[in-house]
Parts: C-alpha cells; structure tokens; sequence
C-alpha cells in the first residue's frame, strides 16, 4: 500500500519559504478577541469622583482608584492632576503614584498641593507588566466649593423650597454658576427670589426660567457686590409646575473661595396681610400689616417685568401709623401714578433687611370700579 504523510509549513512574511524568518509577525498578530490571549490594556473601574475641597477645608484630598484590572497584572496606577486654568502649552501637569491599600482594596494617595481655587481636572492611568497603558479615566476636583455643587447646569440643579433657612453658596471660579429648582403651587401665586448677605467681591445676577428650562421669564443685575446690594426677584406664577433659577456672577463680581452670597426662596401671602385697591382715577392705595422691628418700608410696582421702586423715600413708622385717609379708608401709601387698563403687582418690601411685608395684584380700569387685591 501507498502511505501519504503531511508535513505542515509555517509562513507569515509570505516570501514563500518557511524558515527561521518566520514568526516575527505572527508573535504580535492575534487570531480572535484580544482579552483572550491577554493582549488588552489594563481597565480601571472606579476612582474617586468629584471630590470637593469646602472653603476652609484645606488644600488636602486622597485620590483613589479601584478595580483596576488585567490579564498580565498590573505593575503601575497613578494620577496626573492639573491645576485650574491648565494650558497644555505652557504648564506641565503633576504626576502622583497611587499605592496599593489591601485595607481598603484600592490603589491611592493623599496629595496636598490643592492650594488654588477653581476645578482641577485629574486623570487616572494604569499600566501592566507588558507596558500596555489603559485609557485615562477623568473627573474633577472642586477647591473652594460650596455644598450645593455640583450645580453648574439646568441637569445639575438642586432644590429649594420656599420658608426653608437661606442656602449659602460660592462663585468660587470665573465659570462657576448655581442652578436650583421649585415647584409652584396650583393657583396664582407669587414667589421671591433673594441673594442676600454678599460679601465684598460677590455680585450676584438672578434669571427665572420656565418648566422648558430654556425660557427667561426674568433676567435681573440692577446691585452690585458687597452686603447692601443683592438681587430681588418678585413674580406671579400662573401655572403650578417646576421653575428653575439660575445665579450667575454679576458685573463687579470677584470669584474665589470668599465670593460668597446668600439664596432665599419666599412664598408671598398676598391679600392675607394687605390691600391694593383704587381711589381715585390714576391713584391706588396700598395698605399693609405690620413687621415688626423694621426701620421703614418701600413700595414696589411691576406690570409684568422686574419690580422697581415707586416711593423716593422709606414710608418711615410715623407715616405708616399716622396713614392717609382717603374717602374714609385708611391707606399707608398712595401710588399716584397708575394707568387705566393695565395689571399690576404691588410689593411691599422692609427697609431693613428686605422682608416682604405684602404683595398683591390690582388692575386699574379708568373708571373707578374698586377691586381688592387677589
């Protein structure tokens, strides 16, 4: 009988000869997913995200990585950290060497080089026992914060309600921002919006933004920075749903861990604690309930944009004891200069610190129908 054998050849140069030439190519060349002959980059599962350093907190953090994983074990983790307004160009980024913590089952590191405000960006590496390098994993490290962030977008909002303690937030970069929402109740109502208590470099700007979260119902910057300015934002809300506010740096704003202010939410009572109401062609009264301990009052109008002052001087205790008697009603403060056919909110805000002591709604006919505030 005949026998047939085969010797089988090996050729990846494809001259060919099948020779010691051959198997330079076909040693780094893989046949199927890489993961299976353990050619793949390491992988990192977790790190510590979005850390943030509160004012006053220091200029220390620890910075971790977990489950980093690889076939041909892992011979490096570190971090590179760049500093807030880093340009590739011109700055050299810091490199810091996570270490293995069997404790905690993670690689990390305690860096205290975080003296500068603003957001650092961090990005996290590993490297295998071949030398295969994964692909950065990146966050962020906020210095100077306040603890509402993060807070920088119309997705990022955080609450507030109105009768809650005023929330203290930071504009703690030039790019910062703080974004809150509410829920206005079903009915007419009306709300306002306050930034209060700046400090000397902060300059706040307040805009009201419908349930869409792209329609500006009000954008107001009329203060400037310090402790006497602020905003005020006062607004009827015909329709119950989410409102969004946005606070932005005003003109004369300074960031940094010190550019703080002060955000509060109020629900008006309205007629429950005043009354606006027509007298006379071209003149509504203005009546309203006491506050106590303040050193006089200011009278607000709007007609559908931002509230502004009508009354030059404070209405002081005297003036609001003593009232103006006009046909045999009592009022504490006559606005002399409305106009027929037109819808107007009155606020009554204290001169002291600002507390509403009364809003309420009037439309003004030119004939002299009385109508009470609603």
């Amino acid at each position: 009988c005949t026998v047939f054998t085969q010797s089988p050849i090996f050729d990846d140069n494809a001259d060919g000869l099948s020779n010691s030439a051959d198997g330079s190519l076909a040693v780094a060349t893989f046949i199927g997913a890489a993961f299976v002959t353990g050619g793949e980059p390491p992988t990192i599962g977790q790190i510590s995200e979005n850390v943030i350093i509160a004012p006053g907190g220091g200029s220390t953090a620890t910075l971790w990585a977990s489950d980093v994983l690889d076939s041909d074990g892992i011979a490096q983790v570190w971090v590179e950290i760049m500093e807030p307004g880093f340009d590739p160009l011109t700055d050299t980024a810091v490199s810091i060497e996570l270490m293995w913590a069997s404790s905690e089952a993670r690689y990390e590191a305690t860096h205290a080089g975080f003296t500068e405000d603003g957001d650092w960006a961090l990005a996290f590496f590993a490297r295998d026992t071949t030398g295969d390098v994964s692909l950065p994993v990146t966050t962020r490290l906020l210095h100077g914060g306040d603890a509402f962030e993060i807070d920088d977008t119309v997705f990022q909002a955080g609450s507030i309600a109105p009768g809650l303690p005023a929330q203290t937030h930071t504009f703690h970069s030039v790019s910062d921002e703080d974004w809150v929402w509410f829920v206005a109740e079903e009915g007419l109502a009306a709300y306002t919006i306050q930034t209060q208590n700046q400090s000397a470099t902060c300059d706040t700007r307040l805009t009201v933004i419908g349930e869409s979260g792209s329609v500006e119902l009000i954008d107001e910057d009329f203060g400037g920075a310090g402790p006497a300015n602020g905003e005020t934002v006062s607004f009827l809300c015909s329709d119950q749903g989410l409102y969004f506010i946005r606070i932005r740096p005003g003109d004369f704003n300074t960031p940094g861990s010190g550019c703080q202010y002060e955000l509060l939410l109020s629900r008006d009572s309205g007629a429950n604690n005043g009354l606006a109401e027509i007298v006379s062609a071209g003149r509504v009264g203005i009546g309203w309930g006491p506050v106590p301990t303040n050193v006089g009052y200011n009278v607000f109008r709007s007609n559908g944009g931002p509230f502004a002052q009508i009354n030059s001087l404070p209405v002081t205790l005297t003036q609001y004891n003593d009232g103006i008697w006009v046909n045999s009603r009592k009022y504490n403060y006559i606005d002399h200069n409305a106009s027929g056919f037109t819808t107007y909110t009155y606020q009554v805000r204290t001169a002291d610190f600002g507390t509403i002591a009364y809003t309420g709604l009037i439309s003004v006919p030119v004939e002299l129908s009385v109508f009470e505030a609603r």
